[in-house]
């Protein structure tokens, strides 16, 4: 809410003009405040643009300012706190527990309330009701940055670069997870070491878990993000997982109508490999019914015996099974 008084030495300079480049500062564009198209602009107005630049300096690339605001944390006024904790950890105002002293499993990151709120509707409200608590309560003194407390069993704290990276630049990079052994506390992971044995998640499985963030937090950059990349992922390796995630409430329904034109696609090698036999009957229906299945009628009629026939053993063996037990 401050008032910043600005003195412009340079001649002619309207509130429209000096306006159009405030939106040039937040955005990266340029338009013409009198509607126009930048080749229609006159000599005379381009000609205040370079005196302005003169004056107040050439603005960089709006991905640069923004990757630095992200990087020194400058003008910082909110806190990103990932703890075990959750909710129950300190909140903004509050004073420090003992969780807060000696060793904890915590990660905290210096961000900016306005980008937050522009970017996420999540954090968006979040920060509106702690304001209007905080005017209700009637502080005083200096503001403190407002404390976020993110549960790192919702949010894990080895994807908060990524979320953060995403909201400020706009992009998913996944080299920005950490990956040592303290912030890998995801349940997937854990599901993932007792299914498989592996103690690390593919990259397309850190993409599905970011896709739930990013649904949580109403970040669409995340959830789009991972939809492409699990998408431009698929092959037969993964094809079962991914259809059977994204079959889920809580996956992608766009996600799992590409991993089925995928079956219609690619169905000759899969009839001829080990996924026909993880599918389940309901994804397999789905793909034999389709007027675009891309197969002959005799290897779609070798498939479904091979598939039927596997699904008969497994019953007997299970069945076998229980009566020994």
């Amino acid at each position: 809410g401050a008032q910043i008084g600005v003195d412009i030495r340079t001649p002619g300079i309207d509130v429209p003009m000096f306006s159009a480049l405030l939106r040039y500062l937040y955005t990266g564009e340029f338009n013409a405040y009198d509607g126009t198209s930048r080749a229609q602009l006159g000599l005379s107005n381009l000609d205040l643009l370079m005196q302005l630049c003169e004056e107040f300096g050439t603005p960089n690339p709006l991905e640069c300012d923004l990757r630095y605001l992200l990087e020194s944390g400058d003008h910082a006024d909110c806190v990103l706190v990932f703890s075990p904790g959750g909710e129950g950890g300190p909140s903004e105002g509050s004073e420090a527990g003992p969780s807060d002293y000696g060793f904890h499993n915590r990660l905290e990151l210096y961000c900016h309330k306005a980008i937050l709120s522009a970017r996420s509707p999540f954090f968006r409200s979040l920060i509106q009701r702690r304001q209007r608590l905080g005017e209700e309560g009637g502080e005083r003194g200096p503001p403190l940055p407002t404390r976020v407390v993110l549960d790192q069993g919702v949010i894990p704290k080895r994807y908060a670069r990524v979320l953060l990276h995403a909201v400020y630049l706009d992009t998913l990079d996944l080299t920005c997870i950490v990956r040592d052994a303290a912030s890998t506390n995801s349940l997937s992971e854990a599901q993932s070491i007792v299914q498989t044995g592996r103690s690390r998640l593919t990259m397309v499985e850190e993409a599905m878990e970011i896709y739930q963030i990013g649904r949580f937090l109403e970040l669409d950059i995340l959830t789009q993000g991972c939809e492409d990349l699990i998408v431009e992922s698929l092959c037969l390796e993964n094809l079962v997982s991914i259809l059977r995630w994204s079959g889920e409430a809580h996956g992608s329904a766009w996600v799992h109508r590409q991993a089925l034109h995928f079956l219609r696609e690619e169905f000759a090698q899969v009839a001829q490999s080990g996924v026909l036999l993880e599918l389940d009957k309901t994804t397999l229906l789905e793909g034999l019914t389709s007027d675009f299945l891309q197969a002959a009628e005799l290897d779609v009629l070798q498939a479904t015996l091979r598939w039927g026939e596997h699904q008969l053993l497994r019953r007997m063996e299970d069945r076998g099974e229980g009566e020994w037990g």
